[in-house]
């Protein structure tokens, strides 16, 4: 349930490349293309936040999150 979009935001989380491989493996269509290119931004970056979050909770190191999101600001 929910956006796929964030689904394949999620998969492509360390390698965005990855993104315009599984939109063409999905044969997607421009309009779900253009979604993507609209939200990708926004879910890239509260995902790694979420990350960094649960990572520091437990007690792991954040910093590959944390700096994956200062990227994309």
């Amino acid at each position: 349930m929910g956006d796929p979009a964030w689904d394949l935001v999620a998969l492509s989380l360390y390698d965005p490349d990855r993104l315009s491989i599984l939109l063409d493996g999905y044969r997607a269509l421009p309009a779900f293309v253009e979604h993507v290119g609209q939200v990708r931004l926004g879910y890239r970056l509260l995902r790694h936040l979420s990350a960094a979050r649960w990572l520091h909770e437990h007690d792991l190191d954040p910093q590959l999150d944390i700096l994956m999101a200062l990227r994309l600001t």
